[in-house]
């Protein structure tokens, strides 16, 4: 059970060198029940340019988003015109 979580903004929290490079960094810490404390740092979330989704990754993530709006089969049709995008004749048919 977790009794109180807390988030914060810190906007120091990569130096201004690296801020650029780390857009979205956050650290956790946790402090155990016996008092020891556990931090992590991570400077670059999943899908970032310098932490890319797999191809897998790309296609779960946007099944996951598509599938809120229109049903699988159709998100499925649309995700294999997405990744042939350059050889459709126009975009049109994306969106009937």
């Amino acid at each position: 059970e977790m009794r109180k979580v807390s988030m914060r903004r810190v906007d120091d929290l990569v130096a201004d060198a690296d801020s650029l490079r780390y857009p979205e960094a956050a650290e956790i810490t946790l402090w155990l029940v016996g008092g020891h404390r556990v931090t992590r740092f991570k400077g670059a979330g999943s899908g970032m340019p310098s932490v890319p989704f797999t191809h897998l990754q790309i296609e779960q993530k946007f099944l996951d988003c598509a599938t809120t709006v229109v049903d699988e089969s159709r998100a499925r049709a649309l995700l294999a015109d997405l990744w042939r995008l350059e050889q459709l004749e126009t975009v049109s048919t994306l969106f009937p």
